[in-house]
């Protein structure tokens, strides 16, 4: 079997990762196990301090979603005040050396040489102006070289 047209082959192949893409995925799940690998259990307004511009809804939701796929574990302890702590699971752990190779790859990524491979292609549109250019999508972003 052709290794470029794996998927075209076999709809099953990837079926995998899109379910780990789906379970870690998302602008706050990964820094919220971020922050529980990094700094261990922590209770909900620890997570809020590490992350401050999640909102109350959007943590629980995440943090059930993410006690839901098993990543997480959710402690309640009793005692004169409720107290909840959240912690990786067995499962959850096993995520430390893909968490840590995806924050090498997203280093690498930010240098000057990756963003000049994309400058140096000539298939990137060009634009003179003499003004200020702001451009606008929704949902969409959009790469444009102004030659001034």
């Amino acid at each position: 079997m052709n290794p470029n047209h794996a998927l075209a082959e076999d709809p099953g192949a990837g079926h995998y990762l899109s379910v780990a893409i789906d379970r870690i995925g998302g602008k706050w799940k990964g820094l919220i196990l971020y922050a529980l690998m990094t700094r261990g259990p922590l209770r909900f307004n620890d997570l809020r301090r590490c992350l401050p511009k999640i909102t109350h809804r959007v943590l629980t939701m995440q943090l059930r979603e993410l006690e839901d796929t098993g990543l997480i574990d959710r402690e309640v302890h009793l005692s004169a005040q409720l107290r909840v702590t959240y912690m990786l699971t067995q499962y959850g752990e096993a995520l430390h050396p893909v968490m840590a190779a995806l924050e090498a790859w997203g280093a690498r990524g930010r240098t000057s040489e990756t963003r000049g491979h994309y400058d140096s292609r000539d298939d990137v549109p060009t634009i003179a102006c003499e003004e200020s250019l702001l451009v606008r999508g929704r949902q969409r972003s959009a790469h444009v070289r102004v030659a001034t």
